[in-house]
């Protein structure tokens, strides 16, 4: 492939997958978005982490940073990029570029675990004159200045424990069932409220709301109930979660972002409790099904962005002409293809062929790739009807 060509269709494809399968996205959080602890894997407390990982694992991008606060504070703006990560791409140098030069595509925004005593619209007890609805009109309004094309989210976070605990953490399981019912009833009810008042207030916005708390307190009754201790979940009362629950957070949030549901060969590390890896494909149904129904009073989606159709899940569950597992990977790949496979290239995101290969007209072969560094590569295939089939793999 001459180099002219190649830079013409790394272009191309990277435009594709930017409009169709790729987020770049700016954070407004505080800790059960990101979190740091002696207790967790590197990483694994941050959704950003797990959503990259769901989103390479199908062939899709995902880049991140994001600011630690609350409403009130997220709403001095410009805000700073102070979240990075060891695997997820950065997405903005503070140093050297505007917010707008970020070219970000979605804006994830949480409020505190902790106001939901009293409406969205009603004031901070410490910061009179500034609401939730407030301060989030206010971030919203100077991101749609500085971008133009931006999906608003809403992170529907879980509840404080504290409240619900007589004797400290952890809660029993009468406790951890009260607690549920309160992320279910009157906590999930007022982030319907807010996103409503959003819709009101700025209906050219079509604020979406990922419902993680509630999902998570559903897969912890119906999914695995009582299969996982409560101190393998979260470490305190805050609560601020264990890779578990961060781990399906990400979950929730990449099926709501990415509008599909993550990859059946995506492989979760040994962090993760068995509950989780062995009844994977399951668990993401399981999400799935509750994401579709999740509705406005119109019928329309309260979390998608575009409707969710039959055609659409029909053309998503196509099989493919080649499949290559695992991805994300630490080395080596399987790949099986309807046709013979002749030849490989592995190619840089520069075009530049840093591996290569030929096989004696093979459907099915490993690829060693535990020689090459840590990132995304392009994956050429050469077929026995000389034609190429192209995939992106994630080297971690």
């Amino acid at each position: 492939m001459r180099p002219l060509i190649l830079i013409t269709f790394l272009l191309s494809y990277q435009l594709s997958q930017a409009q169709i399968n790729e987020h770049r996205t700016f954070m407004f959080g505080h800790s059960l978005v990101n979190y740091e602890s002696a207790s967790i894997a590197i990483d694994e407390g941050k959704i950003a982490h797990w959503i990259y990982l769901f989103a390479a694992a199908d062939d899709k991008l995902h880049a991140s940073t994001g600011q630690f606060g609350f409403l009130p504070s997220h709403a001095n703006l410009p805000p700073q990029p102070a979240w990075g990560y060891s695997q997820v791409p950065a997405v903005w140098d503070g140093d050297t570029e505007s917010f707008a030069e970020a070219d970000f595509n979605s804006i994830l925004l949480t409020a505190g675990n902790f106001m939901q005593w009293q409406a969205a619209d009603e004031d901070y007890p410490t910061d009179p004159g500034v609401s939730p609805l407030s301060a989030t009109q206010t971030i919203f309004d100077w991101v749609a200045d500085q971008e133009e094309s931006v999906n608003y989210y809403i992170y529907e976070n879980w509840p404080d424990m504290a409240p619900f605990l007589s004797a400290g953490f952890p809660a029993t399981p009468e406790e951890f069932e009260t607690y549920h019912d309160y992320t279910l009833g009157d906590f999930h009810q007022w982030w319907l409220d807010y996103q409503d008042m959003m819709l009101d207030t700025r209906p050219e916005f079509n604020v979406r709301l990922i419902p993680v708390g509630p999902i998570i307190s559903m897969l912890h009754r119906e999914f695995f109930p009582e299969a996982i201790p409560i101190n393998e979940l979260y470490e305190d009362d805050a609560p601020h979660g264990l890779a578990n629950t961060y781990f399906l957070a990400g979950l929730v949030t990449y099926m709501s972002m990415y509008e599909c549901k993550a990859s059946s060969s995506f492989e979760a590390p040994e962090t993760i409790h068995p509950m989780i890896r062995n009844n994977f494909a399951e668990l993401v149904d399981f999400i799935w099904d509750e994401l579709l129904e999740f509705n406005l009073p119109d019928g329309s989606s309260r979390v998608f962005v575009n409707a969710q159709t039959t055609a659409t899940q029909q053309i998503d569950s196509v099989e493919p002409s080649v499949k290559i597992s695992p991805n994300p990977t630490d080395g080596i790949i399987s790949v099986t293809s309807k046709k013979l496979i002749t030849s490989f290239y592995l190619r840089d995101l520069a075009g530049r062929i840093v591996n290569q290969g030929e096989f004696s007209r093979q459907y099915e072969t490993r690829i060693n790739l535990s020689t090459q560094v840590q990132g995304i590569y392009l994956l050429e295939l050469e077929l026995s009807d000389r034609t190429v089939e192209r995939r992106k793999i994630v080297i971690r």
